[in-house]
């Protein structure tokens, strides 16, 4: 069964989607550094980009009721 490396996942999607261009070289910013409202921005950036792709990513209330 494939096992998804979610190190290179989360490295995957930081560099899609957390990179800044503040400086004089890019960088990605560390989701450790992210406010309430840009962590929930980084998410559902992921959730749409992966939607693209016919991945569902369900929402924690939704995973959660449907998993007690």
């Amino acid at each position: 069964m494939w096992e998804p490396d979610l190190e290179y996942i989360h490295w995957v999607m930081g560099m899609k989607f957390l990179q800044d261009h503040s400086k004089k070289m890019p960088y990605v910013r560390s989701t450790t550094t992210l406010s309430t409202a840009e962590f929930t921005e980084f998410i559902e950036n992921i959730k749409n980009y992966v939607a693209e792709y016919g991945i569902i990513i369900p929402s924690s209330e939704v995973y959660f009721t449907n998993n007690e």
